[in-house]
This record gives structure tokens, C-alpha cells and sequence, in this order.
């Protein structure tokens, strides 16, 4: 009759000298056991201690940064231009200024309309002297003034005009500018046009 011996039971050595052997041989497995173990606690411990390290440097330089950028913006003047059309400018024009606009509503027949026009100046000309004048259309009547001087202008600095029209036909009707200036050596003169779409709101 045979007899079930456990599985761990058939591990065991079965001499005194076997037996030696086998209690060394465990005692070295654990020993390489427990000193790895140790050494992955340590690894542990220094990734922890670099991200202790690292973290109070990321979380103090995102408020500098976010000062300064808040500096730079403050140091920044709004810009005049910002959100206006270019006027249609002659395509043999050599005088060095854009002109730009925006319309205080739609245009419509018979209603006052409120143009911001600015005259800009391209890098770093020197103006000493600008004259402007405005000629609208036919149908287009102007109520503010038709004429403007300025001296020493300067690159990217924007003059600014008010103009009032009145549209008395609807259509597409042309608020002309025509700026001369002065340079130091030579006069120049364009004409550049602001194109209004009238609409007939009596129908």
C-alpha cells in the first residue's frame, strides 16, 4: 500500500551532510533576497527625495513667469489701429503711409456715419510735414472737416482723424484721402479710397 508524501516533504535532504548543504544554500538565496529588497527601498527613497528636491523649484518660477509676462503686457500701449480695414491704395504709390479705418455702424441712406481714419507712417520714416484732405462722392455728404495738417511724425505712430458723412444715394460710394508729405529731400502724394456700401432702408 503506498503512502501520499507532501510535495515539500520531498524537497527536504534526506542526509545530515545534504542537509548542511541545503541550510546554506537557503541562507544564501534569503540573503540576496533581503539585499535587494533594501536596495530597491533605497532607489526609492532618492527618486523621492529629487522629486522633494525638484518641486518647490517648478512651483516658485511659474508665478515669476507669469509676473513678468503680466509686466510685459501692462508695458504694452494699446494700438490705436487695432481692428480697422486698410483704405484701397493706389498700386504705383510710393508714399510711406498706410491709411486705415472703421465705421461706427453700418452705412445707411441718409444717417449720419462716423469713420475713425489713421494715417501710419511705415517703419522708421520721418515725416516733417503731412497734409490730408478728404473728397467723398457724389451722393456722399461730408459734415466734418475736409482738411489737416501735421508735423515730425514719427515710424508706426498712428495720426488719427474723425470724419462725418451722410449718404444721400445708396450704393457703393468712395470717401477719397489724399495725403501729401513732406520729406527732407522730396514731396510726396497718394490717394487712397474708403468704399462704402449704402443700403436703401426705406424698402
Amino acid at each position: 500500500m503506498s503512502t501520499w508524501t507532501p510535495q515539500f516533504m520531498l524537497a527536504l535532504p534526506r542526509t545530515p551532510a545534504a542537509g548542511r548543504e541545503w541550510m546554506l544554500g537557503r541562507g544564501r538565496l534569503l540573503g540576496t533576497a533581503r539585499m535587494l529588497a533594501l536596495g530597491l527601498a533605497f532607489a526609492g527613497c532618492g527618486a523621492l527625495a529629487a522629486c522633494g528636491r525638484m518641486a518647490p523649484s517648478h512651483l516658485t518660477a511659474a508665478p515669476g513667469a507669469s509676473a513678468e509676462s503680466s509686466e510685459t503686457q501692462a508695458d504694452s500701449p494699446p494700438d490705436p489701429t487695432a481692428g480697422m480695414v486698410s483704405a484701397v491704395a493706389p498700386d504705383a504709390s510710393k508714399v510711406p503711409v498706410s491709411v486705415k479705418f472703421r465705421l461706427g455702424s453700418k452705412p445707411a441712406l441718409g444717417m449720419p456715419l462716423h469713420i475713425a481714419v489713421a494715417i501710419v507712417p511705415s517703419g522708421d520714416t520721418q515725416i516733417n510735414h503731412l497734409h490730408g484732405s478728404f473728397l467723398p462722392d457724389n451722393g456722399l455728404a461730408l459734415q466734418s472737416e475736409r482738411e489737416f495738417d501735421a508735423s515730425d511724425l514719427q515710424g508706426g505712430v498712428a495720426l488719427q482723424q474723425q470724419v462725418t458723412v451722410v449718404p444721400q444715394q445708396p450704393g457703393v460710394l468712395n470717401l477719397n484721402t489724399t495725403i501729401t508729405i513732406q520729406l527732407d529731400s522730396s514731396s510726396l502724394s497718394s490717394t487712397y479710397s474708403i468704399p462704402l456700401i449704402v443700403s436703401d432702408n426705406s424698402s
